[in-house]
């Protein structure tokens, strides 16, 4: 159920995914007829945008349901050019040379090991999306309160730099910020509530928890969420010579 929950690629011109590909395009990625892998893809919020470019697109993610839900888009959308692959991205080994590589916000590429595996997929160009600055958003802010949690937030893209720069590898950057603002049933938005608070060991107040959101209701019958967010695109290209290259932090 929780990748029900996931955004997916819309296509409007003024949408926050359309931003993002043109900005990658804009500083130095060329998507148009590229073998593209999209690491991590999830329900497709990248993977849609980046397979009407391209030649073909791996969609990569650990999840069936994410992939699942992946394809019915694609399909809706009339592609015939995605290959599907349900596997870690440690474990992956397709063996395909690509033009580029996509990642956006995947936890992976936090650790040295997710990182280094780039490497092995020289030369090619890779565009990372990563967080910036700690995201909240006004839902969670309240259940923070109410149960007196304080997590710290998560802030990977200064790893991803200092790696680069151990590898003396130049890369292009941009910081981008703005409001996300996602629609959610009852049902869903209770359900990411409980997740979140599980996450953390808590168990909530059910009566407490649909009072709490029964005030996020809007007039047109739906929930709204509202998070801020501060995010830096990478855009680097690994050369040959790096592959197999590994640096200890």
């Amino acid at each position: 159920k929780r990748a029900a929950t996931f955004p997916t690629y819309t296509g409007q011109a003024d949408s926050y995914e359309v931003g993002m590909l043109n900005l990658a395009k804009k500083e130095g990625a060329v998507l148009h007829d590229k073998l593209i892998l999209d690491v991590g893809c999830g329900s497709g919020l990248y993977s849609i945008g980046l397979a009407l470019e391209a030649r073909r697109l791996t969609a990569l993610d650990i999840s069936p349901e994410m992939l699942s839900m992946l394809k019915a888009k694609a399909d809706s959308w009339g592609l015939e050019n995605i290959d599907y692959v349900q596997s870690d991205w440690l474990d992956f080994d397709r063996g395909d040379a690509y033009d580029l590589i996509f990642c956006s916000m995947n936890p992976v590429f936090r650790d040295l090991s997710g990182r280094e595996k780039l490497l092995s997929f020289a030369p090619v160009k890779v565009v990372y999306i990563g967080f910036a600055a700690p995201m909240r958003s006004d839902v969670t802010s309240g259940l923070y309160e109410k149960y007196d949690l304080d997590p710290e937030g998560v802030v990977d893209v200064p790893d991803m730099k200092d790696w680069l720069k151990g590898l003396n590898l130049k890369f292009r950057s941009s910081i981008v910020s703005g409001l996300w603002r996602v629609s959610f049933s009852f049902a869903d938005l209770r359900y990411n509530c409980i997740n979140t608070l599980n996450n953390y060991g808590v168990r909530p107040e059910l009566d407490w928890l649909n009072d709490y959101l029964a005030q996020l209701l809007d007039d047109g019958g739906r929930f709204i969420e509202s998070t801020p967010y501060t995010v830096e695109m990478l855009v680097f290209q690994i050369p040959t010579e790096q592959k197999g290259i590994t640096k200890k932090e």
